[in-house]
């Protein structure tokens, strides 16, 4: 997952998104990853 040249590869993901709906953003350089609901 790339955003603005900063990614994860899947393994960087945490367990707990795989398979769910998440947002994922870019805030001061960091990835960041959030449940929907």
């Amino acid at each position: 997952m790339s955003i603005a040249g900063v990614y994860w590869l899947s393994d960087k993901i945490p367990a707990e998104f795989y398979g769910k709906a998440a947002r994922l953003q870019l805030a001061e350089n960091a990835l960041t990853v959030q449940p929907l609901n």
